[in-house]
């Protein structure tokens, strides 16, 4: 299970997502601009976010609160 709770703000474009994703494929559409690849880029770990978490399978991948950043 993927979870994720983050925001990423450049500029005056902010992304917040909020996330547990249990299946195998997950689908993510939306207008251009609306950051799909941005978000893409925190889970694959090419971006840190200002605030929040990621987790796979329970292991954190990224928590700003703990300073983690695998």
């Amino acid at each position: 299970m993927l979870e994720l709770d983050v925001m990423w703000q450049r500029g005056r474009f902010s992304l917040q997502a909020r996330a547990r994703l249990g299946a195998r494929v997950t689908g993510l559409c939306g207008p251009s601009g609306s950051g799909k690849s941005s978000l893409l880029a925190l889970i694959a770990g090419l971006q840190r976010p200002d605030r929040g978490f990621i987790r796979l399978q329970g292991v954190s991948l990224v928590d700003t609160q703990q300073r983690i950043w695998l």
